[in-house]
């Protein structure tokens, strides 16, 4: 901020272009730092609504696991969803018992002991490359530990953030040329006034002091500026033709 300043006070063009630039900076500044935070609230959001799908399901087969061992899981059990992607039943040698079609054979996620729970970040399974937001949770069943791992894919949670981001990118670049054309626009007419009362106060010669500049009526501070000439104006005029001693 400090650096904006400065530059400000060296740049030689006038006030009406430095109000529009510091006015556009600051905002561009504050647009950043809010899309900033709002794509990390979003990211976040969708890997908590990632997790509390993934962990639900997860508790499920938990429940079932430990009362009927893996003999209770059927097909329905182990079937993918919007929000789920890949379910594995994992013994306690970290071999697969049972998975969803096509994962049964994938290096699995590590063993965990009954009662706890993990959650993984970026995890691959097998050679595709794939990135797998994980709930890993330990069981203890009738045939001996075992741990339920549910999977979703991180890519469509990176591709909201992402279009979010690019919608960010599109759209403040408009709102800035808004600002600016704005500020420009109003500054503009603000310093008009006070160009027309510099032109009249130029204009007024000692020769003629009762001469006065025209006040805006706005009650602002160019319209008190206009009110203190005039004063200033009037003081000169009464000094001007009293008589010298």
């Amino acid at each position: 901020m400090r650096s904006i300043r400065v530059w400000l006070r060296r740049c030689t063009v006038g006030v009406r272009a430095r109000l529009t630039i510091l006015a556009t900076v600051l905002l561009a500044a504050a647009l950043a730092a809010a899309a900033g935070v709002m794509l990390l609230v979003l990211h976040k959001s969708l890997l908590n609504s990632a997790d509390a799908a993934t962990s639900t399901r997860a508790l499920e087969l938990a429940t079932t696991v430990r009362t009927e061992s893996t003999a209770g899981l059927d097909a329905s059990s182990l079937t993918t969803s919007k929000d789920i992607d890949v379910i594995q039943i994992i013994g306690a040698d970290g071999r697969v018992i049972t998975a969803t079609p096509g994962d049964r054979g994938a290096p699995p996620p590590r063993p965990l002991a009954p009662d706890t729970r993990s959650t993984l970040d970026g995890a691959t399974i097998g050679d595709d490359p794939t990135e797998y937001r994980v709930s890993v949770l330990g069981v203890e069943s009738p045939r001996g530990p075992i741990t339920i791992a549910v999977a979703a894919t991180e890519g469509p949670i990176t591709d909201v953030v992402v279009t979010v981001a690019i919608l960010f990118a599109s759209v403040f670049p408009l709102i800035l040329v808004m600002l600016a054309a704005t500020t420009y626009f109003f500054v503009g007419r603000t310093l008009r006034t006070v160009e027309r009362i510099r032109t009249e106060v130029a204009a007024i010669t000692s020769s003629d002091l009762s001469r006065r500049v025209s006040e805006p009526h706005t009650g602002d501070e160019i319209d008190r500026l206009a009110t203190t000439m005039n004063e200033m104006l009037q003081r000169l005029h009464i000094s001007s033709e009293a008589p010298l001693r």
